[in-house]
């Protein structure tokens, strides 16, 4: 049985965890509870816990204290923070510090807590065997699998500064140097016309066999994004000539190709980003991969020809990842319907269609993964639309399911964020998600809930770590990113997101995002363009 120490001052957060059902069953026992780092301190020695769940922000000893004390007395124990906001240079001192990962308090529930103390425990169990008197670390310990995940999310776009920051850690120390890189993009010639008599099993299976046969020719690491598509991830760290890392990977994309033809009859198109890459451009340079793809998919198979590999953008994929945190169902709808429109005017092959509305059920699928939500679930929003696709036939033929199935999924998500909290706070959240647009405010969201409006002030504060206007105008900001990267202009922004004046919004962007509505749209229009 792993033993964990809760450290946490709010007696809600405590009592909300002691009740989760992730502990005797799954192998996890709650050994002790303490209020600060302080209390924990006292306890470690006597209750000798092999995981610490803390808080990050408490009196007396907070949780970076507390982590930076396990790190001085080598005590070897993982921690996992939890805090009220995602906040980088916060949480990163504990990263820094070697906490396993962080958790948002308002995002906790039984899967994501129950998947980071397996993260924690792995940990615990490689620190506590050693080989030649070393103890082994879990970040210089991970597999291949591990690294594909890191890959393909860092190529996708889905991941957090701080995310990132710890992923940089873990592939150095695992061996692979994360200067200079170089990402690929490689697609698989007529995919869509090949006989899957199993369907799933076979696709999987096939899928399996490329990467295994990838993996064990090549030094770089190879990952599966999706249907046809997969990212080749590669450091030249010690090699400075840009001819000679363009001879070395033309070299590999030979050898790659000419094993697949002679080993799985298979053709396969490569193309690689610029090098000299970090992990912060590798979304990028995968996204420059792919128009090269594209371009030699036209020269190929002929200009007219509409490559099923295109998708959806990562552009667009970032923006419906955004309006599901907004829980925002009017921008939902409309990106739908823009998708669909895009479709039909560019007079999209069945082939492409099918790819995009693929893509946008494994999006939703990963939403809810990330989010916690049922398998069961997922299955009974996602299922109908995936028979859907082998029936569609144009364009418009789904997105009525489209929008159906992403709306069930945006109320199931609303409804376990309003879970997350007292009735009250839940139903204040629930209402600055649907009105954050209109000129809101503590009295009037108080009056909605039914309660007065210092009470409402104090659980707000309480359960969110945040004042009602920070929440609200982070949404409002969140919101005006999304729409500046759309190429939406400032001057039309900061009304459609519930600010009365321009130069209210110019500050609170400032404060909050550390640039200004001008800078920042310059810098999204540089890197869509």
């Amino acid at each position: 049985m792993i033993k964990v120490l809760l450290v946490e001052d709010e007696l809600i957060a405590r009592t909300h965890i002691r009740s989760m059902s992730v502990w005797e069953g799954h192998g996890y026992r709650l050994c002790g509870e303490a209020t600060n780092g302080e209390a924990a301190i006292r306890m470690i020695g006597e209750l000798e816990p092999d995981v610490i769940l803390s808080d990050v922000a408490m009196p007396l000893m907070d949780g970076v204290a507390l982590s930076h004390y396990l790190v001085e007395q080598n005590l070897g124990i993982p921690i996992i923070m939890l805090s009220s906001y995602d906040s980088y240079d916060y949480v990163r001192m504990t990263l820094n510090n070697g906490a396993v990962d962080y958790l948002l308090k308002h995002r906790l529930d039984e899967a994501s807590l129950l998947s980071v103390l397996e993260k924690a425990k792995h940990e615990r169990l490689l620190e506590q065997k050693s080989i030649g008197g070393e103890t082994l670390k879990s970040s210089g310990m991970i597999d291949l699998q591990a690294k594909q995940q890191i890959v393909k999310e860092l190529a996708l776009g889905h991941m957090s500064d701080i995310q990132e920051s710890e992923s940089n850690v873990r592939l150095n120390e695992a061996g692979f140097s994360t200067r200079n890189l170089v990402v690929g993009a490689m697609s698989i010639v007529h995919y869509h016309m090949m006989d899957w008599r199993q369907q799933d099993k076979d696709r999987n299976l096939f899928i399996r066999s490329v990467l295994e046969l990838c993996q064990s020719q090549s030094e770089g690491i190879v990952t599966h994004i999706g249907e046809d598509q997969f990212a080749l991830l590669f450091s030249f760290e010690r090699i400075r000539s840009e001819s000679q890392i363009a001879s070395l990977l033309q070299e590999e994309k030979e050898k790659l190709r000419g094993m697949f033809s002679k080993f799985m009859n298979v053709q396969m198109m490569i193309e690689f980003s610029r090098c000299g890459l970090r992990l912060s451009d590798i979304a990028d340079g995968y996204r420059q991969a792919k128009g090269k793809l594209q371009s030699m998919n036209d020269a190929v198979l002929g200009p007219d020809h509409h490559s099923p590999a295109a998708g959806l953008s990562i552009k667009m994929e970032k923006l419906l990842l955004g309006a599901f945190d907004q829980k925002d169902e009017f921008d939902m709808n409309a990106l739908i319907e823009r998708i669909f429109t895009e479709l039909a005017e560019q007079s999209a092959s069945h082939e492409s269609v099918r790819l995009t509305l693929v893509e946008m059920v494994q999006l939703a699928t990963k939403v809810g993964q990330k989010h916690g939500i049922a398998s069961q679930t997922l299955e009974r929003l996602t299922v109908p639309m995936q028979m859907g696709l082998r029936d569609t036939a144009g364009p418009l033929g789904l997105k009525d399911s489209i929008i159906q199935m992403y709306c069930e999924l945006l109320e199931t998500l609303r409804t376990q964020e309003q879970s997350a909290f007292s009735g009250y706070v839940g139903k204040a959240v629930r209402f600055i998600d649907s009105r954050f647009r209109d000129n809101i405010s503590l009295q009037l969201t108080a009056e909605h809930v039914g309660i007065n409006t210092s009470y409402l002030s104090h659980l707000f504060k309480k359960e969110t770590g945040m004042s009602f206007v920070e929440f609200l105008n982070r949404k409002r900001i969140s919101r005006a990113q999304q729409l500046l990267e759309e190429g939406v202009s400032v001057k039309a922004i900061y009304e459609q997101v519930g600010f009365n004046t321009y130069n209210y919004f110019f500050k609170v962007f400032k404060d909050m995002t550390g640039t200004t509505p001008l800078d920042y749209e310059k810098r999204s229009s540089e890197q869509s363009g």
